[in-house]
């Protein structure tokens, strides 16, 4: 984690401080379960050298999925633009090949012409000026997500932290949660957490130990196989980063018809699901039906504060032969009470705890800073920060002040999220799920 020395002051001279030209684009990206620390750190970096808060598309700058700041230098005023969609996209936009090339992988950002929007929430449908990523946070190692070698006969670059090692920033945990009046005694384990993942239920007895509980059942809602947070969970649980899920999709009062889309639709008390539809993301196909799930941490979350159908009131989605359309429904089986079940960033668990959402414990140990530390706590990824090839000195010295103001950073400011060093002085691991080793 040491920076190297004569790389970082040349690139600060000629970032920073470099000689006057047209204004730089900064092009930033990737994980969404880190935009409430990395939309903070990009726009104080932006106030703390003569710029500011342009525009983002939330009220509240930790929510923001667009982002646009505004800094300058010795060349005059220049832009940051972050747009948040997904670990595994930006791996892939960053280390694939450069932009203007027709196998680029683009990502929509808002024009740096934002006349009317300072510091007012813009819209994330003007996101539409596409360009490839010089900078991307990933809760990844870039081997464990799809886009490392050659892919669909794209060759991707290796690419390298701001630190020109992995890049690593800061500690994310995840967590379980259960659905609204879920018993607050559940509790994940990695084996049920792959009996979920392999089967899309299991009795709540499984994860709560009350015989009481066999006649009750949870439903697995996942993520898509873009992110972050699916390959840390899945490798965590011991199923595999590539493992195949079936996870559901919730509908209220779906017809049949095309299943291209789970809506969310009204009611307290859902009563119809359906495997989630096969789709493609990234250019990559999820294959099967079930084996893909929403793309956003905050979307899983607000399905869990609502209540399901009893038994048989609750429907379940069958598909034709094709696996394109949803022809027609069943009565579930089992008599009682049905909950849903998924996993997420923690500050995507915590923020909905007051709405009836249960986090769960994993492998019996509730989520703390210190169980993090010590080695207890074990659902967690290392956030890295990681430049492409194609990044300009400007993009590279931006990203290394990113890099070093989060490492500055105490655990308790980044809360649930935890200080790298923190964590490193105690415990560490050498890859996504990983076993975890004591440093002492």
């Amino acid at each position: 984690m040491k920076i190297k020395t004569k790389i970082l002051a040349a690139a600060l001279a000629l970032g920073l401080t470099g000689a006057a030209s047209a204004a730089n684009v900064t092009y930033v990206g990737g994980a969404t379960s880190f935009r409430n620390v990395a939309n903070v750190v990009i726009a104080n970096y932006a106030t703390n050298h003569g710029g500011q808060l342009l525009a983002s598309d939330s009220g509240t700058l930790t929510s923001a999925t667009n982002l646009l700041v505004s800094y300058t230098n010795a060349s005059g005023t220049n832009y940051i633009v972050a747009h948040w969609t997904g670990a595994g996209i930006g791996i892939q936009s960053a280390a694939g090949p450069a932009e203007g090339l027709s196998n680029a992988a683009t990502i929509g950002f808002w024009n740096t012409n934002v006349t009317g929007w300072t510091n007012a929430p813009a819209s994330g449908s003007t996101a539409t000026n596409q360009h490839t990523l010089a900078v991307t946070f990933s809760e990844n190692f870039q081997s464990t997500t799809l886009f490392n070698g050659t892919v669909k006969g794209v060759t991707y670059a290796n690419l390298s932290g701001f630190d020109g090692s992995d890049g690593i920033v800061a500690v994310s945990p995840y967590s379980w949660a259960g659905s609204k009046g879920i018993p607050t005694n559940a509790n994940i384990t990695a084996s049920t957490a792959q009996n979920l993942l392999l089967n899309n239920n299991e009795p709540l007895s499984l994860i709560t130990g009350n015989p009481n509980d066999e006649t009750n059942s949870v439903f697995l809602i996942g993520r898509n196989i873009d992110a972050g947070a699916r390959y840390n969970v899945f490798a965590e649980a011991g199923f595999g980063v590539r493992g195949v899920a079936q996870s559901y999709a919730v509908g209220t009062n779906f017809t049949g018809g095309g299943a291209s889309t789970a809506t969310i639709q009204g009611g307290s008390s859902t009563n119809e699901i359906f495997l989630y539809p096969i789709e493609t993301i990234d250019g990559i196909s999820s294959g099967s039906v079930g084996n893909s799930g929403y793309n956003s941490g905050g979307t899983v979350v607000g399905l869990l504060t609502s209540s399901y159908a009893r038994g048989s009131q609750l429907l379940i989605g069958n598909y034709n032969s094709s696996n394109t359309t949803i022809s027609s429904t069943s009565a579930w089986t089992r008599t009682g009470s049905n909950f849903l079940v998924g996993f997420a960033a923690l500050g995507d668990v915590i923020s909905k705890t007051n709405a009836g959402l249960v986090p769960l414990t994993f492998n019996g140990v509730a989520y703390s800073t210190n169980a993090v530390i010590e080695g207890q706590y074990t659902l967690w990824g290392y956030e890295h920060i990681y430049l492409s090839p194609n990044a300009a000195s400007v993009d590279i010295a931006l990203a290394s002040a990113w890099g070093n103001s989060i490492l500055a950073t105490p655990t308790a400011q980044l809360y649930p999220v935890l200080n790298y060093n923190d964590v490193n002085a105690v415990v560490g691991r050498n890859g996504d799920g990983l076993p975890i080793y004591p440093n002492y």
